[in-house]
């Protein structure tokens, strides 16, 4: 059993395990001194979230659980500006990769997964950082406003499209990012 936070850095090899670890990492995070500890170990945990979502061998449970923890860390519910642009360090360079695999996922016809990555991407969106890749990511701007798709979504997956859109909307220099044309049609 872990015994601290460093523990939390550690490379899994076992498949069980790592249920257990990204669990007690998203319980870690959510608690009062979860910044404390992501900030301690961001740089380990980070790159190897990132990764989880982004192959294809990786169990959708897991891919679930790793989407919505770090849409929880993007959003900076526990974190300070200074943790906020660390994150942004951190994941910047993923972040191509990890998009195009979110574009991925959200074609598919499993709601747990469309839904964690529409929360990842509702997080992603809304960072100044991360919205040139976002629009760069081919077909993505178009799969979010598809009026066929969404108009045979049911009500909680255009819940989600319109909170991924929103939050493109509001992200600071959106205009000048994804250009005037392309946000009139949001």
């Amino acid at each position: 059993a872990p015994r601290d936070a460093a523990s939390l850095s550690i490379s899994i090899a076992e498949p069980n395990l790592k249920f257990i670890h990204v669990d007690v990492m998203h319980y870690g995070v959510v608690l009062s001194q979860g910044g404390a500890l992501l900030r301690e170990h961001a740089s380990n945990i980070l790159p190897g979230l990132s990764e989880l979502v982004a192959r294809d061998s990786t169990d959708n449970a897991l891919r679930v659980s790793v989407m919505h923890m770090l849409a929880e860390i993007v959003h900076g519910a526990c974190a300070t500006h200074d943790d906020a642009t660390a994150i942004a360090a951190m994941l910047q360079p993923k972040v191509r990769g990890l998009l195009a695999a979110l574009a991925k996922l959200g074609r598919l016809p499993f709601a747990d997964v469309k839904h964690a990555a529409l929360h990842l991407l509702e997080a992603l969106g809304a960072r100044p950082w991360a919205l040139p890749a976002l629009c760069d990511t081919p077909g993505l701007l178009d799969q979010l406003l598809d009026a066929e798709v969404a108009a045979a979504e049911d009500l909680e997956d255009r819940q989600w499209r319109y909170s991924v859109l929103r939050a493109i909307l509001s992200c600071e220099g959106a205009e000048g990012i994804v250009g005037a044309r392309t946000v009139r049609l949001f």
